[in-house]
């Protein structure tokens, strides 16, 4: 009887907590912004952060990366010490904005595809957006650009995952 309620309660594990595990074991990549793994573990980063800019930014700084916080402007930067990625975050925790100046699209839709399946996530296409945009849950959206000030929706040399967030944390 016992084995058998503890078989149970095995089986009613929820997936999610094995899902978030899955996605924890993606961030080991920060560690090496030079590699383009970096780029699955800063997506499974601004996934497991849920919109919370402190908890995105601790999974950054705890592998060595640099916080600078502009307080007037409401925005976080991470760096790394080498590679060519860096992430903003907005501190009301709208968005999170992974950007890759040494990988283009392609590579970033490749590491958002990987990190939402390790997620168990499903990616919905958003119609009605000029670039790759998906829907990655019923309050989180990811468009894929690339990086600068007039972003286009495929670039072979750089790229930005954006995150938005429906509801700040």
């Amino acid at each position: 009887m016992i084995r058998t309620a503890l078989l149970l309660a095995c089986l009613a594990a929820p997936a999610a907590a094995q899902d978030r595990a899955m996605l924890e074991h993606l961030l080991r990549d920060l560690d090496d912004a030079t590699d383009p793994k970096v780029l699955r573990a800063a997506t499974a980063a601004c996934i497991l952060g849920e919109g919370n800019a402190d908890a995105i930014a601790a999974y950054f700084t705890e592998a060595g990366w640099t916080r600078s916080d502009d307080t007037e402007m409401g925005m976080t930067s991470l760096s790394a010490t080498a590679g060519s990625v860096g992430v903003s975050l907005y501190d009301d925790g709208r968005i999170c904005d992974v950007a890759s100046e040494g990988w283009g699209t392609d590579t970033a839709l490749g590491a958002l595809q990987i990190a939402s399946g390790v997620a168990g996530l499903g990616l919905e296409t958003l119609p009605d957006s000029e670039c790759t945009a998906l829907r990655l849950t019923p309050s989180v959206t990811v468009e894929v650009t690339s990086t600068g000030q007039d972003p286009v929706c495929f670039s072979e040399n750089t790229s930005a995952l954006r995150f938005t967030y429906a509801a700040a944390n």
